[in-house]
């Protein structure tokens, strides 16, 4: 299985916040705010991107899920490639 990058992931590599990442993806029509308030993929974010469920292995009440979006290495390059700050 190729390696996939969260936008924390990328932020470590660019030196950002995964919220700024997440904001730069936006900003390139690759994610939006879906109605719950968590970030989808959009049709073009799809290309590159997936949804994995996870968890953090608790059950019970401390029992915590959650979806990240991770995208292929590829674009991940690239994108950190593209990276200018502002």
């Amino acid at each position: 299985m190729a390696k996939m990058y969260s936008a924390t992931m990328i932020g470590n590599k660019t030196g950002e916040s995964g919220q700024q990442v997440n904001k730069r993806l936006e900003k390139h029509g690759l994610i939006k705010k879906g109605d719950s308030g968590e970030w989808e993929l959009t049709e073009s974010g799809k290309q590159y991107g997936e949804k994995f469920d996870d968890n953090n292995g608790i059950g019970g009440t401390y029992a915590r899920k959650w979806t990240t979006i991770k995208w292929n290495e590829e674009f991940t390059n690239e994108f950190i490639a593209a990276y200018k700050p502002e």
